[in-house]
């Protein structure tokens, strides 16, 4: 797509994402995204369990899972999680239902400061959570599937983005995004499908990460400057959409920072299960 100036107003703006989109609604697939996170609030009637019986509340799971099966059996390809890389990282299904439950802990970060320690899970806003990751990756499973997602396979659209990860004075995984640095031709001649593996496999990563798990993580960009359109058209749109869909469907959900400076902005870290809190940037960038 040809390049076009730069727009200066909100009109302009919103003209320029309708052309760029292609047909793709850009602002209604990231009102999706969004809902699909709202699983994390405790509801009437949810199911509460110790912290400590971890495998109790997987056993729990996993019964949730059956009866809903047996209720909609023609969905029930879902829950056969066919199209997860658990198995590339050493991991089995069992530890990504652990994830979730720790992304559904509740307690301190309830509380206010000085509050008790976590106590409890909420069995019920994971069992939710991981119905809407099982509904998205078999939704997308004819690209995710074959061939099994791998290090080895996303390697190449990977690397094209230039990201870094480090952690944080507090332990939290710190995802960094670095504009300048991209390869802006490798980007455009990846395939969209390669790119969407690669933000899955790059996602299920940080999910397994440890420390990101008891300590939450965050996505930091350096837009440097880049233009709206530049940016609205790095990539088709639709594959955008996907990919900022996958960012956020880690249970430790990721906060975006993207200023349009070359300054490094304070870090806003999405803390489990939903308390935001500021620091500054701490770690390095590597």
């Amino acid at each position: 797509m040809s390049e076009r100036a730069e727009p200066t107003t909100a009109l302009g703006m919103a003209a320029a994402m309708k052309d760029a989109s292609k047909g793709t609604d850009v602002i209604g697939e990231s009102v999706k995204t969004f809902s699909m996170m709202g699983g994390g609030k405790n509801q009437k009637g949810d199911v509460l369990m110790s912290a400590d019986n971890v495998a109790g509340a997987i056993e729990l799971i996993k019964k949730m899972i059956a009866d809903d099966t047996a209720k909609k059996p023609a969905k029930a390809g879902k829950w056969a999680f066919r199209a997860s890389p658990h198995a590339a990282f050493g991991k089995t299904i069992e530890d990504s239902f652990a994830a979730f439950l720790r992304w559904a802990q509740v307690g301190s970060d309830d509380e206010e400061e000085g509050g008790s320690p976590t106590q409890e899970v909420n069995v019920s806003a994971a069992f939710r959570r991981i119905e809407a990751y099982a509904e998205w990756m078999e939704g997308n499973a004819a690209e995710l599937a074959e061939p099994p997602l791998t290090a080895q396979s996303i390697e190449a659209a990977l690397r094209c983005w230039c990201s870094q990860a480090t952690y944080d004075a507090d332990g939290r995984f710190v995802w960094w995004l670095d504009f300048k640095k991209l390869d802006k031709a490798a980007i455009k001649a990846e395939t969209v499908t390669n790119h969407l593996r690669s933000m899955v496999w790059y996602s299920h990563a940080m999910m397994y990460d440890e420390k990101a798990q008891a300590n939450g993580m965050v996505i930091v960009e350096d837009a440097a400057q880049m233009g709206f359109w530049t940016a609205m058209t790095l990539v088709p749109p639709r594959t955008a959409c996907r990919q900022f869909t996958t960012a956020h469907q880690s249970p430790f959900t990721t906060t975006h920072l993207s200023p349009l400076t070359t300054h490094r902005p304070p870090i806003t870290t999405h803390r489990p299960p939903h308390r935001c809190r500021w620091t500054s940037a701490s770690s390095s960038t590597g």
